[in-house]
């Protein structure tokens, strides 16, 4: 979760709505980026923890980033994907 965030976070600092895609340049404004991931590690997102408050509001969060970054969702209408989560538990054989 957190290298998908910082991944997030690079995304919204660097995107040029106001160019064409060919030719904008990635500028990663590091203020910016301070203050994003100063929001996220904050307590308020309790660690980002899938399936706790703390991932609802990351969600929300890089969700509304993104809108205001004036980007298209990424699949279909909605910018969010369902991820399956699954639980491997490994037992040793006699």
């Amino acid at each position: 979760m957190k290298q998908l965030s910082i991944l997030c976070l690079i995304i919204l600092v660097s995107c040029q709505t106001n160019q064409d895609h060919k030719q904008a340049k990635i500028q990663i404004d590091t203020l910016v980026l301070a203050r994003h991931m100063e929001v996220l590690a904050s307590d308020d997102f309790q660690g980002r923890k899938p399936f706790t408050v703390g991932e609802v509001k990351t969600v929300d969060y890089l969700e509304t980033q993104f809108k205001l970054l004036g980007l298209s969702p990424g699949n279909g209408k909605s910018y969010r994907q369902e991820v399956s989560m699954i639980e491997y538990t490994v037992t040793e054989l006699d």
